[in-house]
């Protein structure tokens, strides 16, 4: 089974790739570090996705909880990726599921 996300480096075209890459992969690293592994990444990321993509009234408390953790945990991933390099202001990172990735939390 492929890996069931993404981390790609956008508005950094200076870096060179192998510094990107490196950057890209303390990323992913931080993210499992911080939510347990890559399903949890699928997990989390699918319920920032939820909460973005629906009125509050229509989300249960763990999604919430979990989209609020993702926003912290994802910021935290951002810094760590991005330590020591110089990069302009809007370099961020993207972040997405790969196709068919599912959460396999289905509370």
């Amino acid at each position: 089974m492929p890996y069931p996300y993404t981390v790609m480096l956008v508005d950094a075209v200076e870096l060179p790739s192998v510094i990107r890459v490196r950057a890209e992969a303390r990323c992913a690293a931080a993210l499992e570090r911080a939510l347990g592994g890559p399903e949890a990444v699928v997990s989390a990321l699918t319920a920032y996705t939820a909460a973005n993509d629906s009125p509050p009234e229509n989300l249960d408390a763990d999604t919430m909880a979990m989209a609020a953790r993702w926003y912290r945990v994802a910021e935290q991933a951002r810094q760590e990726g991005l330590r020591n390099l110089s990069v302009p202001q809007e370099a961020h990172f993207d972040i997405r599921l790969q196709r068919g990735a599912t959460s396999s939390n289905t509370s």
